[in-house]
């Protein structure tokens, strides 16, 4: 399969955003992590950051004054490579008798029982689309339409490696934070740490299957 090139901009002289839509979806996720396996550790960048829809691209000593018509030839070599991005798979552990009050809470706000909003997590398949606002935090795209729900009104203090929902996503607040998102359980693994290598446990593209602990 061809990838589609990306619409280019410069957000600064040394920053280059590579835009593919603006449709968040695991389809899309997968275009970007072709995109980012394919120019990570290529000589004409220095720093690749995705986002669910584009991915800036901090350029190299060797692509620096290059304009945009030279970034668009460049990246033309791309799109044909590495089409069989490998899909990693990655199963959590959750304790979902760690909150019951906000899970209660949650499930009233979509209408279901704890019962129900659990088994529905454990049958869903998610893919993490993205890895920011809190260091390490994943998104996480896939959460059935029958558990989205928008954001509370008022913020709350959850703990670190809370699972919580937030709109029609689902994720994971690695550290403690005042937050609009509904907690619902707890995972059993820290997620981000700067003393392990990588530092996130999951990355953009990967597979996600919740498992009760």
């Amino acid at each position: 399969m061809i990838q589609p090139l990306p619409h280019l901009t410069f957000l600064s002289e040394d920053v280059v955003l590579l835009q593919f839509g603006s449709e968040i979806s695991v389809d899309m996720t997968r275009v970007i992590q072709h995109w980012f396996e394919a120019l990570h550790g290529d000589r004409a960048v220095s720093a690749l950051v995705p986002t669910y829809c584009d991915i800036a691209l901090t350029v190299s000593d060797f692509s620096r004054g290059w304009g945009l018509s030279d970034w668009q030839q460049y990246l033309s070599g791309f799109s044909h490579a590495g089409n069989s991005v490998e899909r990693k798979v990655v199963d959590i552990s959750v304790c979902f008798d760690s909150m019951p009050t906000e899970l209660e809470a949650y499930a009233r706000s979509v209408r279901m029982s704890p019962a129900e909003v659990i088994d529905t997590i454990l049958d869903a398949d998610f893919c993490v689309g993205m890895l920011g606002f809190l260091p390490g935090m994943p998104y996480l795209i896939g959460l059935p339409e029958s558990l989205h729900c928008p954001r509370r009104i008022d913020l709350i203090k959850a703990p670190a490696n809370t699972l919580a929902v937030g709109g029609k996503q689902i994720g994971v607040l690695p550290n403690e934070t005042l937050t609009g998102w509904w907690p619902i359980a707890q995972v059993t693994e820290q997620f981000f740490a700067t003393s392990r290598d990588p530092m996130n446990r999951l990355q953009v593209g990967d597979s996600v299957r919740f498992l009760k602990s």
